[in-house]
Formats: C-alpha cells, sequence, structure tokens
C-alpha cells in the first residue's frame, strides 16, 4: 500500500476541492431538473405519443379479446345439446364411426372444465364474480345446467319449448369417473401453472440465446471460418439481436435476473460490448414494493408500528434496487433527539424467487456446458461463486457484518471517505437501519461540474478506497455499479460515499498477499515477481 500511495501521491490525503453554486445557478439546475421531468412524462409508458397509446390499445384489446373467447368456450361447452350440432355434422360422425358421438360429450367435458380453470387462472381474484355474473347472464347456459342439475331433463325456455340436454350435462350425469377426472386433472395442471410458470418463462426465454449462439457456433464450424471471420460474419449480428431481447426479458422476469444484468453489465470480460452497453439500463431499474407490505415487514422485523417506531416515514422509497428498496426516514434515539437515517427493507417474496431463479441458472448453464463443452466450465465456476454470494446477499446481518469491517479497516487506513454506519438494535434478518447519506452518482457529470468537484481527485480517492479494501482489509465490495457510489459535497470539498456491502468477497491471508505481490509485479513490469504472486 505504501508503493500505491506514492504512486497518487496527494491527492489521496488532501482534501477534495468542491466549490458551492452560486443561487443562479441552483436556480437554473431547479429548472432543467423540471424540463427533464416535464420531458420524462411525456415519453412515458413504452415510446409515448400515438404509437405508445396504440401499443397499450393493442395489447389490452389482446387480453380482453383472450379472456372472452375463453368465456365463449365456457359457455358453449355448457350449453351444447345434439340439436346444436349442424345436420352436416351429425351426418359426418355417423360416416366417421359410432365412437365420435360417444367421444364428443367427453371431449366437451374436458373443453369446459379446463376452460373455467383458464378463466380462474387469468382473472384476478377480484374480477372472479364480475366473470360468475357475465356467464350467469347467458340464459340459455344457466337453464341448460337447471336442466341437468335439477330436473334431469329438459328445461322451459321463455317460449314455453323444452332446451335440450346439453353434452355436459350427459358426460356429468353418464361419465361421472370422466368427470371426476378431468377437475382433477385441471386442478393439478392450474396448481403446477401457479407454481411452475416462472420457472417456464425462464426457460423460455433461455432458449433463444442459447439456440442463435449455439448455430453460429455450429456455422463457424461447418463452413470452417476463423474466430475473426465469424465474429464479423455471425456473432457480431448475434450480439446486436441478443443484448435488447435479453435486456427486456431480464426487466419482465425481475429478481435476481436484474441483479444478473447488473453484475454482467460491469464485467471485464467475457461479456459482448453491446450487451454490456444494453444491461447498464438494468442499474437503474427495480420494482417498488407497497406500503402494505413495507407496514407487515417493519412490524415482522422490528415489532412494531411504522408510526410508533419513527417520528417520519417516506412509504414512496428513495432508491430501489434488485433485493431491496431504501426509505428516508426520522428516528428519535434513547436521548430524545431525532436523526435523520435510511432504512433498508427487503423486496416482497425476493428470497424464494431468487432461490428458484438460481436453480434454474444452474440448469440452463448445465445445458450451455453440454452443448458448448469444456469452454462453458470456466462460466458454470463463477456462476456457483456468484450464487453462494447471493444467498449471503439475502441476509442483512452479513451485510451490516460487511460494512462495520470494511468502514473500521477504511478509517484504520486514514482514508477520509463515507461509509453509513448501522444504528445499535435496529439490524435483522430482512430490515436495518443506518445513517442517511447525502449525495448524488458518481456517474452524474452534470452535477460534478456543477459543485466544482475535482474528478480525477474523487476517482482516485474511491479506488484507493477498493485498493485498501482488497489489500488490506480482505472484504471488498464485489458489486461497485454506479448505483452503490455517490458524492457528497460539504461546503468547500467532496468525500466518495460507498454503499451496498451485501454483496462482498472475503479473502484469506494467503489470496490478499498474494494480489499485493501480483500488483507489485505489475508496477515494476516484474515477470518473476508476477509468476510468484500465482504460485504462492
Amino acid at each position: 500500500m505504501a508503493q500505491v500511495n506514492a504512486s497518487f501521491g496527494s491527492k489521496l490525503t488532501e482534501p477534495i476541492a468542491a466549490v458551492p453554486p452560486s443561487e443562479r445557478e441552483q436556480r437554473l439546475w431547479g429548472r432543467l431538473l423540471e424540463a427533464e421531468a416535464c420531458v420524462k412524462g411525456s415519453t412515458k409508458g413504452g415510446g409515448g405519443g400515438l404509437l405508445g397509446a396504440g401499443t397499450r390499445l393493442l395489447a389490452l384489446a389482446a387480453k380482453l379479446s383472450a379472456r372472452l373467447a375463453l368465456a365463449a368456450v365456457v359457455v358453449l361447452a355448457s350449453s351444447t345439446s345434439q340439436a346444436d350440432v349442424p345436420a352436416e355434422l351429425r351426418a359426418a360422425s355417423e360416416a366417421v364411426g359410432e365412437w365420435f358421438p360417444r367421444l364428443l360429450p367427453r371431449v366437451l367435458l374436458l373443453m369446459f372444465v379446463f376452460s373455467w380453470m383458464l378463466c380462474i387462472s387469468l382473472a384476478r381474484r377480484s374480477l372472479l364474480l364480475c366473470w360468475a355474473l357475465r356467464l350467469a347472464s347467458w340464459r340459455h347456459a344457466l337453464l341448460a345446467l337447471a336442466s341437468a342439475v335439477v330436473w334431469g331433463g329438459g328445461a322451459v325456455d321463455g317460449t314455453g319449448g323444452l332446451i335440450p340436454r346439453p353434452f355436459v350435462a350427459d358426460a356429468l350425469q353418464d361419465k361421472p369417473v370422466w368427470a371426476t377426472f378431468c377437475i382433477a386433472l385441471s386442478v393439478v395442471v392450474l396448481f403446477m401453472s401457479w407454481r411452475l410458470a416462472r420457472l417456464v418463462a425462464i426457460y423460455l426465454v433461455s432458449v433463444v440465446p442459447i439456440f442463435v449462439y449455439w448455430g453460429c457456433g455450429r456455422a463457424q464450424r461447418m463452413f470452417n471460418l476463423s474466430d475473426a471471420t465469424a465474429q464479423e460474419l455471425f456473432y457480431d449480428n448475434a450480439d446486436a439481436l441478443m443484448a435488447p431481447y435479453m435486456t427486456n426479458s431480464f426487466l419482465v422476469l425481475g429478481g435476481l435476473f436484474v441483479k444478473l444484468g447488473q453484475w454482467l453489465s460491469n464485467m471485464s470480460f467475457g461479456v459482448p460490448i453491446k450487451l454490456q452497453e444494453s444491461l447498464k439500463k438494468l442499474q437503474d431499474t427495480a420494482t417498488i414494493d407497497g406500503e402494505a407490505h413495507i407496514r407487515a415487514l417493519i412490524l415482522s422485523e422490528f415489532g412494531g408500528k411504522v408510526e410508533d417506531l419513527f417520528e417520519d416515514f417516506a412509504m414512496v422509497p428513495i432508491a430501489s434496487a434488485s433485493i431491496a428498496q431504501v426509505h428516508a426516514a426520522t428516528l428519535r434515539d434513547k436521548s430524545g433527539r431525532s436523526r435523520k437515517v435510511a432504512v433498508k427493507l427487503q423486496h416482497q417474496s425476493v428470497e424464494q424467487l431468487i432461490l428458484l431463479d438460481l436453480g434454474a441458472l444452474k440448469r440452463i448453464v448445465s445445458i450451455c456446458c453440454w452443448l458448448g463443452g469444456d469452454k462453458w466450465n470456466d462460466t458454470k465456476r463463477l456462476l456457483d461463486s456468484w450464487a453462494r454470494d447471493m444467498v449471503l446477499e439475502l441476509d442483512f446481518q452479513h451485510e451490516v457484518q460487511n460494512l462495520r469491517e470494511v468502514r473500521e479497516g477504511l478509517i484504520a487506513g486514514g482514508l477520509d471517505v463515507v461509509v453509513p454506519k448501522e444504528v445499535d438494535g435496529w439490524v435483522s434478518r430482512r430490515a436495518f437501519v443506518m445513517e442517511f447519506c447525502e449525495g448524488f452518482r458518481f456517474t452524474d457529470l452534470d452535477r460534478l461540474v456543477l459543485h466544482g468537484v475535482d474528478r480525477k481527485a474523487m476517482a482516485a480517492r474511491a479506488l484507493h478506497a477498493t485498493a485498501c479494501q482488497l489489500f488490506e482489509i480482505g472484504v471488498f465490495n464485489s458489486d461497485p455499479h454506479a448505483g452503490n457510489l455517490l458524492c457528497q459535497v460539504n461546503e468547500t470539498s467532496a468525500l466518495p460515499v460507498l454503499l451496498d456491502f451485501g454483496n462482498c468477497i472475503r479473502l484469506s491471508e494467503a489470496q490478499r498477499l498474494a494480489y499485493c505481490r501480483l500488483l507489485v509485479g505489475l508496477s515494476e513490469l516484474s515477470i518473476t515477481k508476477t509468476r510468484s504472486s500465482r504460485t504462492s
């Protein structure tokens, strides 16, 4: 670390210069933010304008048409009788054979039961009553079912005629075993669809890139092309197609896949540049939980209501990531003094979702290893290591331990950086409270210029903090994306703020010293020292 300090010089010890903006500059900055908010509001919702509105209307019409079609299938299956079958179709069925008239009621009963189950699975619980009322408004179907249940024969319609018994009524009465089987099978399928729908979606999403890149490899071997030629002809075009597809798919799947996209966007090797650039959009995307979950989680983890524990609590989060969201709040300590804090709360059902997604990812990578051979082994080992870290990130007590060790290590190293301090007694597995740290993102170049921050000095200070974690502390943040690095501006100086230590890598003493020898060997351009760091 002495060599690192010498290479950076005074940038590591002197205050980072910052010039506070004037009142006029602050007013102009506020107007600019308002203008940007208006522009974002006008284009929000997938394209904006007539094109975006038309797309949303088409999607809504498609969903409505599908549900109305299911309702129509239910009604037709429940009310179709022998008299409703055209004479030509009856004659054709008799020509086919005697088995067709006996098979038709079974098919209609199966269609009726599964259509009902589909209606239940697609409709929201609050709309099930509405669906029932809509179906009941079909007078013919209602009388037909009444004839089967009550009279066991034909029911009288509004004109005094008889409504023939529907096929479903015949099947329910004559084939109870088949009816029971259909109902049981539909219930099992409905339950499995609720449980396995996400897994099916994950596998369907993964099929496309696996097939595309496997096809590129097969084409390269078939035409005996060099790597450079295959990259230009096949892989560059495949990257351009797969980048938006995978970004949108990860965004729709949410949960672990948003985290995976953020992680891949920061990889320095093995990930196509086009895919990295597209996946960077996921760094600003995350779900937000509602007030009901927030109140329930605080009650469960801290043993009290929000109003009883906090003087003020903002239900709208100030930040949200793939695992948790952060709320600003005011907490009164034992001495009666109020202070602003940040409350980190885990998303609803995120633990079960991530464990399910990790299992699916491991199976997908295993398939890739089977198709791609030994070149996927490193990816498999990397995924296994990342999966272990993700499981630990679900425990906020583990994050607080990392936070404490890194903060104490940076203080011992004499680094002037900000790492939030946890509030004693307010740490649990799914929620914890820490001090509130003001600041804006490292990547917000406009605000860096507005406050006159020395960007080279700020970058050097952040890099030195990372080097201290790696070479001295042995615990370093392995997920340092833009959302985890803030710039805090005081009156005439600025400081880097380091956040989110849930995903950290711990190094043994031997590993830490090996990295130190590697850095020294690289800085001195010594091949001998560099090799010795690998064997030590």
